[in-house]
């Protein structure tokens, strides 16, 4: 007498050893990502070598809160403060546009985390559009500036509005060039950079020094926008060498946001333009007129042909129109 197989077993086998292979496959693919991420991180110490007391191009101040801040002074005449975009290089992309606004005595400070500024390497305000609001008017005052003019790009335009919002005394004008309040939006991507262990290797690899950060900074070239050279390039990786430097990011990301606006945009006092380039990518054209529509008798100006940063595409173009409205 001969046994039957139970019915279904041979299914169940083929099943489990598929969900197996399956588990394998992650399994390999888990400790490919383990070993490329430790071995990326063990190249970050070598890479950020630089000491940012030893290279910067600028002063220091020391603020109430106890933040040292590294800022560049150019020209003489009304002050005007210049905030620059999340970008490594931090204030140097403003060095251009200085060059076009010779009447005026423009302060450009490296935020937190890019340029010459400081390097937390943990979460905290420091990091936040809130916090670096408020070290942007503890710099206005430790500098006497009084009620300077202040512009500001990208991440440094939403820094610019905070500013505004909180301190309307010490904001004169306000220009906005494609302030990132409304976006970009995050993307789902942006979870891995804080898994432990793999999120400081694509920071350093997608932000930091590596070679798909200097790409990825070249990216808008190809879709109209702005074209670093290779100046533009060493400027970056120079200040990408500073000790500290993918740590810091690694802690921003782990910072919670902290802002009032957009919401609180509709109290801006100070008379403001909103700068914008019509071929923008990255915060759609449509955002500015939600800015404009937002802040109390704002102007909208739409430069054609223009990426997300008009004031590198098109520095002199962009120095006109801030000279124009402060002057105005």
């Amino acid at each position: 007498m001969s046994l039957a197989r139970p019915p279904g077993k041979g299914r169940a086998s083929a099943g489990s050893l598929f969900v197996r292979f399956l588990g394998f496959l992650l399994f390999l693919a888990l400790a490919g990502a383990l070993v490329w991420a430790l071995s990326v991180t063990a190249g970050v110490d070598s890479f950020e070598i630089l000491d940012a007391a030893d290279t910067r191009p600028g002063s220091l101040v020391t603020l109430t809160n106890g933040e040292v801040v590294h800022y560049q002074e150019v020209g003489s005449g009304p002050p005007v403060v210049l905030i620059h975009d999340f970008d490594i290089a931090g204030g140097y992309q403003w060095l251009e546009v200085a060059a076009a606004l010779p009447n005026y005595r423009l302060i450009i400070p490296d935020q937190t985390d890019f340029g010459f500024g400081q390097r937390p390497s943990r979460p905290g305000r420091q990091h936040t559009i809130a916090g670096r609001a408020e070290s942007a008017a503890l710099l206005i005052d430790e500098l006497e500036l009084g009620q300077p003019s202040v512009v500001g790009a990208g991440m440094g335009g939403a820094i610019a509005a905070q500013l505004a919002v909180d301190d309307p005394d010490l904001v004169d004008h306000l220009v906005l060039i494609a302030p990132e309040i409304y976006g970009p939006r995050p993307t789902w991507t942006e979870f891995f950079f804080r898994v432990p262990v793999i999120g400081p290797a694509l920071t350093y690899t997608n932000l930091g020094g590596g070679n798909r950060a200097v790409s990825e900074y070249q990216a808008e070239c190809a879709i109209g926008g702005w074209c670093p050279i290779v100046a533009d390039l060493d400027a970056r990786q120079a200040a990408a060498m500073i000790r500290g430097t993918t740590a810091s990011i690694v802690a921003m990301a782990a910072t919670p946001p902290a802002s009032t606006i957009p919401a609180d945009l509709p109290e801006i006092e100070s008379p403001t333009l909103v700068i914008w380039g019509e071929n923008d990518q990255m915060t759609p054209a449509g955002d500015g007129q939600e800015v404009a529509d937002a802040v109390p008798g704002s102007s909208l100006v739409i430069l054609p042909g223009i990426g997300h940063r008009p004031h590198l595409q098109d520095p002199v173009a962009t120095a006109a129109l801030i000279a124009g409205f402060l002057e105005s």
